[in-house]
């Protein structure tokens, strides 16, 4: 756990001015020594119990246990000795010349997407590491990750404080199983029983994401009424005017998953999301793979083909009706009725068609019993209609030499069906 110092630390380090805070467990303060170097010094709070001690322990165990230029730097401690309810601990770490996340956008407002999108990546790719070496953090939020010297792509994640380290076999029971723990920037259902999977990290990873886009906390996954945290409304807004429509639409499914309440169904991994959240932010889509781009196309043909049968069908039913008109007013002038029907039709034939099926009866009858099938079809702008093999007549819109052929046909058909005159 490197060098130890004597309890009266005061000795080697000077506290700065107006630096000291009071946390959950201890006091935490800005030093420097005789050479300029400054430090961020912990001491325990609460050193008469048992408990804190042995979490104090714990969280300098993880800064011992993992290098890495994203976390900081344990310069020294006597937390090995926290068996010694004698010894007052405290800890040494390098101090991160920065704001936190909170701070940051409290100041300035939310980071641009490029901003965000690096201070995520490389947050992810920290917490990849300590899921790695079997460090769950526990509490990520917007005041744990510090950005040194201002810069979002130089973020380090601080507080390891309820981390929890499988290695930690004497330390493991400090957050049983079933114990609540708190994070009041995003609270996860797995939190109310001390889940200690690497997935809350990675969820709570996300979070900070949303914040630092729009300044919004999350605070929970579901709100009271039913939204995850991207579909409220402020931070829907947010995102919307900031983002372009590729990357809203693609980030707003990552958020869809990874903001889930089942833990099984967000991403797994911080590497998993990493690469998700990369994807959403790209500035384009990428090339599209030989299976969408066929889907694409049958896709587009099918519709092609609606839009051409859609056209096909309005003309030639509109065409049917100026035969059945034509048919109508003969039969009228007769006192005859005319009996009709349509069908069979087929639009998205090579040559599209229809039938209209006409007959004269008497008023007094019922409908015919057999009717002459004119088939309509359509060639381009003309029409062309035919009974059986006979091309009857071909043009551009209904005329008198239509009517002449329509009556003619008719009539010769009435005449037929009732056989020779006595």
């Amino acid at each position: 756990m490197g060098e130890k110092l004597d309890e009266n630390w005061t000795n080697r380090w000077t506290p700065l001015a107006s630096s000291s805070l009071r946390g959950g467990q201890g006091e935490s303060l800005l030093a420097q020594d005789a050479a300029g170097q400054r430090v961020f010094i912990k001491k325990l709070k609460h050193n008469d119990r048992v408990a804190a001690r042995r979490r104090f322990a714990r969280e300098v165990r993880v800064y011992d246990t993992l290098e890495h230029p994203q976390l900081p730097r344990l310069i020294e401690s006597n937390a090995d000795e926290w068996r010694d309810r004698k010894r007052n601990l405290y800890l040494v770490l390098e101090a991160i010349d920065g704001p936190t996340l909170a701070e940051q956008v409290r100041s300035r407002g939310p980071l641009s997407p490029t901003d965000a999108t690096a201070f995520v990546s490389v947050v992810l790719q920290t917490l990849e590491y300590c899921h790695n070496n079997d460090v769950v953090h526990r509490d990520i939020k917007p005041a744990n990750v510090m950005l040194r010297t201002s810069d979002p792509r130089d973020a380090v994640i601080v507080d390891f404080g309820l981390s929890f380290n499988s290695d930690d076999r004497d330390l493991s029971d400090l957050t049983r199983v079933n114990e609540e723990i708190g994070n009041r920037f995003l609270r996860l259902p797995e939190h109310s029983t001390g889940g200690r999977s690497p997935v809350a990290d990675i969820t709570q990873a996300a979070g900070l994401l949303l914040f630092a886009l729009t300044g919004d906390e999350p605070r929970v996954l579901i709100d009271d009424e039913g939204l995850k945290p991207h579909q409220r409304l402020h931070s829907r807004n947010a995102l919307s005017a900031t983002l372009t429509t590729g990357q809203f639409r693609r980030l707003q499914s990552v958020f869809d998953r990874e903001f889930e309440a089942r833990s099984a169904i967000r991403y797994p991994t911080a590497q998993s999301l990493r690469t998700g959240i990369m994807h959403a932010m790209s500035d384009e889509d990428p090339p599209p793979g030989l299976e969408t781009l066929l889907s694409q196309l049958d896709d587009r043909i099918a519709l092609e083909d609606h839009q051409a049968a859609t056209e096909h069908a309005t003309a030639l039913k509109a065409f049917s009706s100026d035969l059945e008109a034509i048919a109508t007013r003969f039969a009228d002038s007769k006192q005859l009725q005319c009996s009709h029907g349509r069908g069979p039709d087929d639009f998205l034939a090579a040559v599209p068609y229809c039938h209209v099926n006409l007959a004269l009866a008497p008023q007094q009858a019922t409908a015919a019993r057999s009717l002459v099938s004119f088939r309509v079809e359509r060639l381009g702008t003309e029409v062309v209609v035919r009974v059986g093999n006979d091309v009857l007549w071909r043009g551009i819109g209904a005329d008198e030499n239509l009517s002449e052929i329509v009556i003619r046909r008719l009539i010769e058909h009435y005449l037929a069906a009732r056989g020779p005159q006595p």
